[in-house]
Order: C-alpha cells, then sequence, then structure tokens
C-alpha cells in the first residue's frame, strides 16, 4: 500500500480494499475529511477535488471523480464526474455521468443512469433513472417529502436541426426558488422537454408527453393531443420559427443564473464563513456559475450569428442581433449593484444569528426574509433583461 494511501487511512479516510482504489498523484490528501468511504473500484483524481466527512464513493459501483467537489453526507454511488459539484446530502445511483457545470444543491438526488451537463438541480429536487439532462436549472418543493420531480426515462431535447445549443430551459426560477416555499413541478416519466422552455411552479406535464411550450401559469396540467399520422414534408433546415421567444427565455435563463451567482457570492459564502470545506464549495459553485453564464452567452452568440444570415427578420429580432456585441459584453462584465447593498446587508445580518444549517436556516426564515431575497433577486434577473433592451 502507497504511502498517501497510508496517510488518508491514518486521517480516517476509510478504504475497505485499499489496493482496488486509485488516488492520483496530485490530489491534495487534505482535501478529504475524517469519514470519507472509498469502495473498492474507486479513482479520485485532481487537485481540485474536495470531499466531505460521510461521504461514500462508489457503493454501488465502479466511480471515476476528477476535480469535483461533494460536501457532507453525499453519496455518489458510482459512475464518472468531471468538474461536477454535489453540496451535502446530495446522491446519484449507479451508472451517473456528470459532465462540466453540473451542481447538485442540498438533498438533491438522481437515480441510476443518469447524464448531466450545464445542469443545476436546486436544493430537494429529484430525478428518476435513464434520464438526460443538459442546460437545465430546475427548482421546487419545500422539503424531501414535497419536492420538484422528473420520472424515469426523461430527456430534455437541447440541440435543433440548425445546429445550435441556445436551448436551455427554466423549470421554476431562482429568486422565488432559493426560499424553498414553492409548490414543486412533475414532469411524468417517459417523456421530454424541447428547449428553450419555461416551466412555472405547481405544474404537472403528463407521462408519455413531449413538451414545446412555456408553462407561465401556476397549477396547469399539460398533456399531449393524440399523435397526428405520419407525414413527409419539405423543410428548410437552414429556416428558424419562434426566434423572439427563444431570445427571451435564454435572456431568462442567463439572468438566473446571474442571479444565483450573486446569490453564492453575497448570502451563501458569508453563511458559511469559517468552514474550510464549506467555504471551497460556494467559492467553486460560483466560478461554476460564472462558467455557466459564459457558455449560455457563447450559444447565444453561436444562434445570433447564423440568425444574421436570416433573408427576413422582425423588428425586435433585427433590433437584438444589432445590439448583441453590445449586450454580450455588458452581461459579461455585470457585476454588484450599490442600489441592492441594503437588502443584501439584511439578508446576511439575518443569517449570520442563525445557529442551524443552511437548508434549515432557510426553511425557517420569516415571510420578510423571503420577501427581501425575492425582490433582490428579481432586480438581478430583470437587470439582465433590461440590458437587451
Amino acid at each position: 500500500m502507497s504511502d498517501r494511501k497510508e496517510k488518508l487511512i491514518s486521517a480516517g479516510v476509510v478504504m475497505p480494499d485499499p489496493s482496488s482504489v486509485y488516488v492520483s498523484p496530485d490530489l491534495n490528501l487534505e482535501q478529504l475529511e475524517t469519514g470519507v468511504t472509498l469502495y473498492p473500484g474507486t479513482r479520485i483524481e485532481g487537485a481540485d477535488t474536495w470531499i466531505g466527512a460521510g461521504s461514500d464513493v462508489g457503493r454501488e459501483g465502479p466511480a471515476t471523480l476528477k476535480n469535483c467537489k461533494l460536501g457532507r453526507q453525499v453519496d455518489f454511488a458510482g459512475g464518472f464526474a468531471d468538474r461536477a459539484i454535489m453540496l451535502d446530502g446530495a446522491s446519484s445511483g449507479l451508472g451517473a455521468h456528470f459532465r462540466a457545470g453540473s451542481l447538485l444543491e442540498e438533498k438533491a438526488s438522481v437515480a441510476h443512469t443518469v447524464g448531466l451537463k450545464q445542469t443545476i438541480l436546486m436544493p430537494y429536487v429529484a430525478l428518476g433513472s435513464l434520464i438526460n439532462f443538459c442546460d437545465i436549472l430546475m427548482a421546487g418543493g419545500t422539503s424531501s417529502k414535497n419536492h420538484s420531480e422528473v420520472g424515469s426515462s426523461y430527456i430534455h431535447f437541447n440541440f435543433t436541426p440548425q445546429q445550435d445549443k441556445a436551448t436551455a430551459s427554466l423549470i421554476g426560477d431562482v429568486p422565488r426558488g432559493v426560499c424553498l416555499q414553492q409548490a414543486p413541478i412533475f414532469l411524468g416519466g417517459q417523456g421530454g422537454l424541447v428547449g428553450a422552455c419555461r416551466i412555472d411552479y405547481g405544474n404537472i406535464i403528463a407521462a408519455g408527453c413531449v413538451c414545446r411550450n412555456d408553462i407561465l401559469l401556476q397549477g396547469q396540467l399539460h398533456q399531449s393531443g393524440v399523435p397526428a399520422e405520419s407525414f413527409t414534408a419539405d423543410y428548410d433546415s437552414s429556416s428558424y420559427r419562434n426566434v423572439d421567444r427563444k431570445i427571451l427565455n435564454n435572456l431568462h435563463f442567463i439572468g438566473n443564473l446571474f442571479a444565483l451567482r450573486e446569490w453564492y457570492a453575497h448570502i451563501r459564502l458569508p453563511f458559511h464563513k469559517g468552514d474550510r470545506l464549506q467555504t471551497a464549495l460556494m467559492d467553486a459553485c460560483i466560478k461554476l456559475l460564472q462558467e455557466a453564464i459564459d457558455e449560455r452567452l457563447h450559444r447565444v452568440d453561436q444562434f445570433v450569428t447564423k440568425l444574421d444570415k436570416q433573408a427576413e427578420l422582425n423588428s425586435f429580432t433585427a433590433d437584438f442581433i444589432s445590439k448583441w456585441p453590445t449586450t454580450q459584453q455588458d452581461i459579461s462584465n455585470q457585476g454588484g449593484n450599490p442600489a441592492e447593498q441594503e437588502a443584501i446587508s439584511y439578508l446576511q445580518t439575518y443569517l449570520s444569528s442563525s445557529k442551524v444549517d443552511y437548508l434549515s436556516a432557510i426553511a425557517e426564515a420569516d415571510k420578510k426574509f423571503q420577501t427581501t431575497a425575492q425582490t433582490w433577486l428579481e432586480g438581478c434577473v430583470n437587470r439582465i433583461l433590461n440590458i437587451s433592451k
């Protein structure tokens, strides 16, 4: 057994079979806390990898983590993850495939054989098995017993015949979602969502449906009609439809990423002050969210480049295209707003006296806290929307 593995074991990391565990030379051993369990067939790689106490890696099968950050009591049962983040109590079943931009917040969970990329699952969101989610932000629910859920065999369609990926979908939102007081959203199994879509809280998409529409009212049931008879017709893959809606939905998505980044920078990071692991996790989340904003801007830029070649454009689209270089730069440069400092200071002060964990502190917050948070974060979203006007 290598000296590095012996050091991990002496520091309280559990390895039932050390000979079957690979630890890369660049891994900082001090970034694995006491009580981590690395099961046989586990590979831990990368100087940016952190794993918190009580977390299990490879409990159900072979597992590879590359530059990932796992909080405490995380269960990564098996699979592959690269530059992904799982906060306290998050879990994933065997066969996970998490690529860059994947963030599972506290108590978010996915069952077996789930692929994620550029996807954020807010607290308690649960995904079933055999799911492919790329370019998604999903929220909703108040607890592990009242949570947003996606049924098994579900897919988010994020690539178009025009070969663009300006297709991110917003299921719930950040300004209302962070306080964990919203009705859950249910996406029935054996179905799909065609991005870019926005789905509000409290909505249900029935099993077996492929949803192509925004659902912006709450308490709605979406059920696809009887499929039409098959047909073949002429189709021009270079033409675009519903361009205005697609542009607007992308801006909403970017605005929500920006709002969540601000929430982490000003509320979550100070809340965890003094906790080495949690501070590393929060810093990583801020970086991930900035990279997610950059990714979305890149995808919109590719989309705009193709749109600019269209023969006919309505006034909204033509104006958006003409302003896009400036809009893109202005969004990239967005930082904090001094006018919002009063709200931020109130929220920070409110949480600074809390003696409980983050989820409990948010769940117990009073109405003023919730209203202040929502108003501030809606302002963050609107700042992004207003830049493009």
